[in-house]
């Protein structure tokens, strides 16, 4: 679509939500308000929103393209500006983050620290730091790893879950033995294998791992 066809913010807003590459979602998520109401914005044929600052600042676009249609759509951007909204990185969590990431309830631009990634993911990938030898030696304790929750985990694959019953997430394979589906550590010293039951949950896949250099 020509930007001189762009009558309205809502058709603004579409447009640069497309060009960018970036999800209703994930617009909702960085300026804190729910999905639909950038559905609607998106949608209504509006002119004018009480978001327009909180927007343009949240995609890296011109305030006055947005609202008026004012000069150019994009500001120039910072190589970590960049990377933000190509989402080619992804935030280290730490592990009592995760829940709160998944949920929406953590603004992205607040976090410290990040990873880049081979591969455009989902909004909702997310890495992690290893916080024990479990799945020692294919993975050590400094070892970072890059999870999608949108991946449907079918075994076998690299799983991270919450198990339940320990109050507690951990990194494992997901296998399926006889019917049932296992968690499995390669470090056997300490670590046993967990069946994986309905009260757990998987909250992603393994896509990337880096490993530390020893």
């Amino acid at each position: 679509m020509s930007t001189e066809k762009l009558n309205t913010l809502s058709e603004r807003l579409s447009y640069a939500l497309d060009r960018l590459g970036i999800s209703q979602a994930e617009l909702a998520r960085r300026i804190k308000v729910k999905r639909q109401a950038v559905q609607y914005l998106c949608t209504s044929g509006t002119n004018k929103s009480k978001f327009a600052y909180d927007i343009a600042e949240a995609l890296g676009i011109s305030v006055d393209w947005l609202v008026a249609s004012k000069g150019e759509m994009m500001l120039k951007e910072s190589p970590e500006q960049r990377l933000l909204s190509e989402q080619k990185v992804v935030p280290i969590l730490d592990w009592n983050q995760i829940n709160a990431w998944l949920s929406n309830k953590l603004d992205k631009f607040t976090l410290a620290n990040w990873t880049t990634i081979h591969e455009k993911l989902s909004d909702s990938s997310y890495a992690l730091k290893l916080k024990d030898n479990s799945m020692f030696p294919r993975f050590d304790s400094e070892t970072v790893i890059v999870i999608d929750p949108t991946i449907s985990p079918t075994p076998p694959c690299f799983v991270v879950a919450y198990i339940k019953r320990m109050h507690d997430f951990v990194f494992r394979r997901l296998t399926k033995e006889n019917g049932q589906l296992m968690l499995y550590a390669y470090n056997e010293t300490g670590y046993k294998q967990l069946p994986l039951l309905k009260e757990d949950q998987v909250l992603g896949c393994l896509v990337e791992a880096k490993w530390s250099v020893l």
